[in-house]
């Protein structure tokens, strides 16, 4: 019997990589006879099915549906998408043509094409951001806006023709515009997955699920908490159980990460709205009655046991923080129970949501521009730049095209203010988010790019 399995396995850290691997066994059967290849997939959910889209495939020859126009083959819907997905200025066209065609195949093949598609506008977040922030666009949007979220239903009223032009092509390859401390960035919009959800297999319809609970509204912004700690609660305690249910799903690693997050601000809160106040120590009170409502309702999974513990030990402490307390924290702030082979779960990497990639060597990137900040290394400072960048030159918006104009315009660009911002600012406590990494309350902004000796980069700067 020749068997050829299929293994695809997506491994997410800060950003999305799918793989695949082949591997082939032809052994004889006892008459000395080689058997006919079957093809076995494995499932989303870890179980093996037949090769349904080989046999649409054969089907759709045998029918004729290609040459008559009714049914499009899956080698060419698999052509077709993956085309589109390599183009950013096409990613509208392929959320479209995915939408159109879901019907066509099966549910394992549907739901390869859609993390495809999440992997591919992922990719895509840096253009488009870089769109964002050109002409002067941030700054148009701030004034129509006023530095508020923006409503992408009602973006085809705005006069500005070329900011309207702009949220339609954003909102139709698939994302929505988010904005912190007044600057303006770009999500995924996990509403426009929903229609994909009858046609994918159960993991990742629970997962569009997740993701699109998480985008309809942002948990922390500016270091504070702004959903219910009831909703908190809700999020970490559905993650949990993902995690618990679908160990193998090619998503469970980002579920895991997304929990990571969850977990910290149920043990912590955050520094804008902590678990326990500053000012006496004593737990939030609207905290105490989501908490005890979260342990008392609901089914089960391993963060409800975990926060039923915790309570424990808040209650026995009269609801005030104390060393006890602070050593549960420590030593539960940890990843998930959950062992996911081959590939152990890595430890959170705080910078994930701005699409870097290895936390320590960004962090060794930071302080080495820090340094060369410190002791005005003009040249190297320059290499962390990423041209073109808008600045103010006198007061005026100036384009920065070249790293010459940069050492040119130094003492203007890095004036007090962006050194100072810089050089105060710990890595540890910048602000993350898609858009990239915050520092000094947005002075300037850094992500990931392709070039190999400087990988990460400023692309805005407030001075």
């Amino acid at each position: 019997m020749r068997t050829t399995k299929i293994v695809v396995s997506v491994i997410v850290m800060t950003g999305l990589l799918l793989q695949s691997g082949l591997a082939l066994a032809t052994p004889a059967d006892a008459s000395g006879h080689i058997a006919k290849p079957q093809i076995k997939l494995l499932h989303h959910d870890g179980k093996e099915h037949r090769d349904d889209d080989r046999n649409d495939d054969r089907n759709d020859d045998r029918k004729g549906h290609n040459r008559n126009g009714n049914k499009p083959s899956v080698q060419t819907i698999d052509q077709q998408f993956k085309s589109l997905l390599n183009n950013a200025d096409k990613l509208s066209e392929a959320v479209s043509y995915l939408k159109n065609n879901m019907k066509y195949i099966s549910k394992d093949k549907a739901s390869q094409y859609v993390t495809m598609l999440e992997d591919a506008q992922q990719k895509y977040l840096t253009t488009f951001q870089a769109k964002i922030n050109a002409n002067g666009y941030q700054g148009k949007l701030m004034n129509l806006f006023s530095g508020h979220a923006i409503d992408m239903n009602n973006i085809d009223k705005i006069r500005d023709s070329a900011i309207r032009t702009l949220l339609q092509k954003t909102r139709d390859s698939g994302y929505r515009v988010e904005s912190s401390e007044g600057f303006y960035y770009p999500i995924i919009d996990y509403s426009v997955y929903s229609s994909f959800k009858p046609y994918v297999t159960s993991d990742i319809e629970a997962y569009i699920t997740i993701m699109t609970v998480e985008a309809s509204k942002i948990a922390v912004k500016d270091a504070a908490i702004i959903i219910t700690w009831d909703e908190l609660l809700d999020r970490a305690h559905q993650q949990s159980k993902f995690i618990e249910k679908f160990p193998n799903s090619v998503r469970v690693r980002s579920v895991t990460q997304l929990y990571q997050q969850y977990q910290s601000f149920a043990l912590y809160g955050t520094d804008n709205t902590p678990l326990f106040r500053n000012d006496n120590n004593e737990m939030d009170s609207n905290a105490k009655n989501a908490y005890w409502n979260f342990i008392n309702n609901g089914d089960s999974s391993y963060f409800k046991r975990l926060i039923t513990e915790f309570m424990s030990e808040i209650w026995k402490n009269n609801y005030k923080l104390n060393d006890t307390i602070n050593r549960y924290r420590s030593s539960h702030n940890t990843p998930h129970p959950i062992v996911i082979n081959p590939v152990p779960l890595p430890q959170p990497n705080r910078y994930a949501a701005a699409g870097i990639d290895n936390a320590d060597a960004f962090e060794k990137a930071f302080k080495d521009l820090q340094y060369r900040v410190l002791y005005q290394d003009i040249n190297e400072v320059a290499k962390y730049i990423a041209y073109p960048i808008q600045v103010k030159i006198n007061g005026k918006a100036t384009l920065i095209n070249s790293r010459n104009d940069f050492i040119s315009y130094y003492g203007a660009i890095f004036n007090a203010s962006v050194t100072n911002a810089l050089l105060n600012q710990k890595v540890e406590d910048t602000f993350v988010n898609t858009g990239g990494v915050s520092v000094g309350n947005g002075v300037l902004w850094i992500k990931q790019t392709k070039d190999a000796n400087y990988p990460y980069q400023i692309f805005a700067i407030d001075n």
